[in-house]
């Protein structure tokens, strides 16, 4: 039996002080990272993740949306 899919969508937020990041980290882009599931109307987990500013955060969602094979 094929479990519900996990929905994860990635929400940037602001760094309000990127001077305070540790070196080589200002310019990196901060994320929350939402696990949402079917039947629930808030998010069931949040991660943070920060990439670098030319990561395309669209691509990262995408593999998790193949990896449970959805065809979206």
């Amino acid at each position: 039996m094929k479990s519900e899919p996990v929905y994860v969508s990635a929400v940037e937020e602001f760094v309000l002080n990127p001077k305070a990041m540790p070196p080589g980290l200002e310019d990196w882009r901060y994320y929350r990272l939402e696990y949402n599931v079917p039947g629930h109307i808030w998010a069931v987990d949040e991660r943070s993740i920060l990439v670098p500013p030319r990561f395309d955060i669209d691509k990262l969602e995408d593999l998790f949306e193949e990896a449970q094979g959805e065809d979206t």
